[in-house]
């Protein structure tokens, strides 16, 4: 049994259990959103790179500005520091979320966790100032159960707030909504999951092998089950 098929059966066993989901790099790939503003970045001051960007890769692309940039037929570094202060401006956005696409089976494998019960919780280290419109409208547009009973999203404070720090501080709130407990949590960030393993020792803990910040040691994902997507089959 695969750890996706291994989650809906212990739904299955357990309805009104709760099911966790980071969203960037969890269920979203975020490539596309970055590979935009680097287009609009080059429009704007390096014209001449824009069709070079547009022949890069949109889809699992690296976790570093930097090293998508030097893919770059014709880059400089002396671009670096605008190209970071323009995505930094426009990446954590409303606007921008929704080049967002979902990693693969992702939108049918929640919906399969909420139709057999399942509460879901979206736990994001995006926040609400920024991001929250964006978000909805985005999980809304690719058929992601939201905004009925049964499901929650929740986004950080503010922007600042150190996101495993976050994540800590939301499980008591979680678990007063989740009576039925947590079956299974989904992260790309094997820091936030190893909080959360601390939290809900029962649970299934599962990365999805996509990117990650590289200043935390790749040995963290050691132990952990990992998914490439969502796709069951």
């Amino acid at each position: 049994m695969s750890s996706l098929e291994k989650v809906l059966a212990r739904l299955d066993e357990q309805p009104g259990a709760a099911v966790v989901f980071d969203l960037d790099s969890t269920l979203f790939d975020n490539g596309p959103r970055t590979v935009r503003i680097m287009l609009e970045w080059a429009h704007r001051h390096q014209p001449q790179l824009v069709a070079a960007i547009e022949a890069l890769p949109r889809h699992r692309i690296a976790y570093s500005l930097a090293e998508n940039a030097a893919k770059v037929d014709g880059w400089s570094d002396a671009w670096l520091e605008s190209l970071k202060s323009f995505w930094f401006d426009r990446f954590f956005a409303d606007e921008y979320i929704n080049f967002d696409e979902p990693i693969d089976g992702a939108p049918a494998f929640v919906r399969a966790c909420r139709e057999r019960g399942g509460h879901i919780v979206y736990l994001t280290g995006r926040d609400v100032p920024g991001m929250w419109t964006g978000t909805c409208d985005s999980l809304r547009a690719y058929g992601f159960p939201v905004g009925v009973p049964g499901v929650e999203l929740v986004l950080k404070p503010n922007f600042e707030m150190d996101d495993s720090l976050f994540k800590g501080e939301v499980i008591p709130q979680i678990d007063s909504y989740c009576s039925g407990g947590v079956v299974a949590t989904f992260e790309n960030e094997a820091k936030n999951l190893i909080v959360m393993r601390e939290a809900w020792p029962t649970a299934e803990h599962i990365l999805l092998d996509t990117n990650w910040d590289p200043r935390h040691p790749a040995s963290l994902r050691d132990g952990f089950a990992k998914v490439p997507d969502f796709r069951l089959s």
